[in-house]
């Protein structure tokens, strides 16, 4: 996928009409819903997120189904969005947010990077071959579970949504080279501009988090104990504290 090309992926706008630009991206599975209590936290800034490709209402063509083929898709959606902006990504949608801030310099301003693939000690390359062939909801249950600390989180209403997403024409097939390309591509930069945040869950069983490369950030990375692979799900308020902490005001 190229910049010149019409992207699969898409662009809403959820909140707020003045402030400073966030641009939102969500991980593996995922669709732009995940970030509804984050723009809620998030009053006083202009809130954009992005279905990526093979996600939400989003096209199906992944290109290569690469980081980069994904970050591609992402800068042809937001031909619009007004610059420059902040970036909040979370496991896919932050590895994809370090390679913008790499392709779009003097658009980005912040970046915030939610459990980044790539940046922990390891993958679950399980979860991700084991997602798209997802069928039946005692299934889906149990495979969502291994993304949160607490199971309650995972309620019925998740996971018929992921069900009901499957069951698109050309979904699955369209998540299977992307998990392919995912689990091949290296991991993502140091992304070149100052403002970084890194927010990681202690209890994160998809992509443990490497204390060792967190503690060379110093006070821009933040642990949250008790939490899994969705920090902006299982502990909102603080996530939402820490953005607001950090993002332009």
């Amino acid at each position: 996928m190229t910049l010149d090309q019409i992207s699969s992926a898409r662009l809403f706008h959820l909140g707020g009409s003045s402030g400073a630009p966030v641009l939102l991206i969500h991980g593996f599975g995922s669709s732009r819903l995940s970030w509804v209590g984050t723009a809620l936290g998030l009053a006083g800034y202009r809130v954009y997120a992005v279905d990526l490709p093979a996600h939400g209402d989003a096209g199906n063509d992944v290109g290569e189904g690469t980081h980069e083929a994904m970050a591609c898709a992402v800068i042809a959606a937001i031909r619009e969005l007004p610059r420059p902006f902040a970036v909040v990504g979370h496991s896919l949608g932050a590895t994809v947010s370090l390679h913008l801030a790499e392709m779009l310099p003097q658009d980005i301003s912040h970046v915030a990077v939610i459990a980044p693939g790539g940046w922990g000690r390891s993958i679950d390359h399980s979860f991700l071959k084991a997602f798209p062939e997802l069928r039946q909801p005692e299934e889906a249950e149990s495979l969502l579970h291994r993304l949160v600390s607490r199971k309650s989180l995972i309620r019925p209403q998740m996971v018929s949504h992921v069900l009901h997403m499957l069951e698109q024409p050309g979904r699955r097939d369209a998540l299977r080279r992307l998990a392919a390309g995912i689990l091949a591509s290296p991991p993502p930069p140091l992304p070149k501009v100052e403002n970084l945040c890194v927010i990681w869950g202690a209890e994160d069983r998809i992509s443990p988090p490497d204390l060792g490369r967190l503690a060379a950030f110093g006070d821009q990375a933040a642990v949250l104990e008790g939490v899994g692979h969705l920090p902006h799900v299982e502990a909102q308020t603080a996530v939402n504290r820490l953005l607001k902490g950090f993002l332009p005001h």
